[in-house]
């Protein structure tokens, strides 16, 4: 499963080579997976081969940075001693969104509609789908991890939309909105997230003694 993850990288997922070039290609990208699929993996793939591999500035926002102690994670998301989770998100969002970099970059979101409700999470999208198209020449693309469906509906209307699946279970945005939903137990999640985790910590594993 993970390196299959980690090859959607070269499979056209992200045309980068378009994404610097014009409006063709895949300009909004959207990751989308039950839980413990691989999504944090993917996304931070991503964001090094945005940054190291393409040279561009990534404006990263995740909730693995969220839940870290220091100065910058308070800087960048706030404190949740004083806001609540919903507020603190959008805050975070209208700050990387404020004004437009003087250098081309991309944004890349995991589940920005943490602690939203529903009619928050429909405003959401539709203001993460008017970001490509209101004013931000250097914006050249949007990657956002979500397991919302108003953040998906929306999106799918951007052009240069494409749809990942980390269940592997749907191609378009379409097919996963009208999905049928299968129950999974508290106990299964901890299960597969256990098992996951072993996963992930072989598959490093074997590539550090590789590469050492």
């Amino acid at each position: 499963m993970i390196p299959d993850v980690l090859k959607t990288l070269d499979s056209g997922f992200i045309d980068l080579m378009n994404l610097r070039g014009a409006s063709i290609g895949c300009r909004v990208a959207v990751v989308v997976g039950s839980n413990a699929c691989g999504k944090s993996l993917l996304r931070r793939a991503i964001v090094q081969k945005l940054h190291y591999d393409e040279g561009l500035f990534v404006a990263h926002f995740s909730q693995e940075a969220r839940s870290k102690g220091g100065l910058q994670r308070v800087f960048v998301y706030g404190s949740e001693d004083d806001e609540s989770t919903g507020y603190l998100t959008i805050s975070s969002l209208l700050k990387n969104f404020q004004q437009d970099r003087d250098k081309p970059w991309v944004t890349v979101c995991d589940e920005p509609e943490i602690g939203l409700s529903e009619e928050s999470q429909i405003g959401l999208g539709g203001w993460l789908r008017d970001r490509m198209s209101n004013g931000m020449p250097n914006l050249l693309g949007m990657v956002v991890v979500t397991h919302s469906r108003h953040v998906v509906s929306a999106l799918s209307q951007c052009d240069g939309f494409r749809l990942l699946d980390l269940d592997g279970k749907c191609n378009t945005a379409e097919e996963w909105l009208n999905r049928d939903i299968v129950s999974v137990s508290p106990q299964q999640l901890k299960d597969k997230g256990m098992a996951r985790w072993h996963e992930f910590s072989g598959y490093f594993k074997r590539r550090e003694d590789k590469n050492g």
